[in-house]
């Protein structure tokens, strides 16, 4: 239990020994990460789209913006499906890519999805993580400036 409500105290006993300016250069710092990571996947589905033209195979590599920080995706093409859906890498989706080093290159594709998923969304947790917390704190200044303990 923690008995000593002293900065430095807590601060050691989590063990979160940033200060505010540092969470937020920290922040800024994650924000540049992220870009350059979000460039990384543009350039992944540019590249997929030349290797494999929409209308060539039954899967797609998408980008999802949504809230569950999975950004890269694979999609069923409606061209070989009666609506375009989410799908799981599996044998049975990789049965449609023919030849040996067309399965190779899907595999190095999935490789590099998985891995930049979970490094984006490593860090987009981060930012968010990191962002509340800067707002919460700046919100205690704020009130204890308005009551002037």
């Amino acid at each position: 239990m923690i008995k000593d409500l002293s900065k430095k105290k807590w601060r050691k006993e989590i063990g979160f020994n940033l200060s505010l300016n540092e969470v937020k250069l920290r922040i800024f710092d994650l924000e540049v990460k992220r870009d350059q990571l979000k460039n990384l996947t543009k350039e992944l589905l540019v590249y997929w789209s030349e290797c494999f033209p929409r209308s060539s195979v039954p899967i797609y590599l998408t980008q999802v913006s949504d809230r569950s920080l999975t950004v890269l995706r694979w999609r069923r093409s409606k061209t070989h499906s009666n609506k375009a859906s989410q799908v799981m890498l599996d044998e049975d989706t990789v049965q449609f890519f023919y030849r040996d080093d067309q399965r190779e290159l899907l595999f190095k594709f999935e490789s590099l999805r998985i891995d930049l998923n979970y490094k984006l969304a490593m860090v987009l947790y981060e930012i968010q993580r990191l962002q509340s917390f800067s707002d919460d704190a700046d919100n205690l200044v704020s009130l204890r400036n308005k009551i002037k303990v």
